[in-house]
């Protein structure tokens, strides 16, 4: 059995990343400090027996986990203009200080690292759609730059510790993301468009498009994604991540 740290495991996709750990019998410390995430998208994994929830900002608590850390996959961030329009400083904090502890936690037992990442970094963009040759079109001192630049020096931070100290890193950049836990006032088009469905229909298609960063294919094609897949990205590249 395996052992994961989850941080941000409490909010949309991280709540259905610890699920799927969970559901293959791999033990999971959720941290979170619950700005954007919800005690509800957890509160039923603590059945499993193998689920520790670890209540604070990734930057203040990761240093009291112990135990056996087999991988670490970063999620902890407000994703959504709502939350990281109020909260800026916060918002930095997460990508800086945040990220920094979570790959020292990684680096410290010789475990795999995952970075979420987002589209946002590639700004504005001027060429559709983005491969990862492309570098963007940015604003640093925007309102939306504190997101934006948030998680461009999370990548940064984590191919440094890659090549500095040699920790076992990958970097995914989520696109659109939308399904089940996901807030009806999350503010993003995909959530807004979708809150009218779920207004309408009572159901929600949950997909996911991503590109990826490190040595897997890149793909920038909407995918259908379901709970038993949500783990997938975290195999790719190492074996540290469970494999299918």
């Amino acid at each position: 059995m395996r052992r994961y740290v989850v941080t941000g495991g409490a909010g949309f996709i991280g709540s259905h990343l610890c699920q799927a750990l969970l559901e293959r019998g791999d033990a999971v410390v959720c941290v979170d400090d619950f700005s954007s995430g919800s005690l509800d998208n957890v509160a039923d994994f603590a059945r499993s027996g193998r689920f520790e929830l670890v209540e604070g900002s990734t930057y203040e608590v990761l240093g009291s986990v112990g135990g056996t850390v087999d991988a670490v996959a970063h999620l902890a961030s407000p994703a959504s203009p709502v939350d990281y329009l109020a909260h800026p400083l916060e918002t930095l904090a997460a990508g800086s200080s945040g990220t920094e502890a979570a790959l020292r936690l990684a680096h410290a037992h010789g475990a795999r690292f995952l970075l979420s990442s987002t589209s946002e970094v590639y700004g504005d963009p001027l060429v559709h759609p983005q491969q990862e040759n492309y570098w963007g079109n940015v604003n640093p001192i925007g309102p939306r730059s504190v997101y934006d630049e948030s998680k461009r020096f999370s990548e940064a931070l984590t191919a440094a510790y890659r090549r500095t100290y040699g920790v076992d890193t990958g970097i995914v950049r989520i696109f659109n993301t939308y399904g089940p836990r996901l807030r009806p006032g999350d503010g993003r088009v995909v959530s807004n468009q979708s809150r009218s469905t779920v207004m309408a229909a009572r159901r929600v298609a949950f997909a996911i498009s991503t590109t990826w960063y490190g040595p897997c294919s890149p793909c920038s094609t909407p995918t259908p994604l379901d709970r038993s897949t949500s783990a997938t990205p975290l195999s790719c590249g190492s074996r540290s991540w469970p494999s299918w």
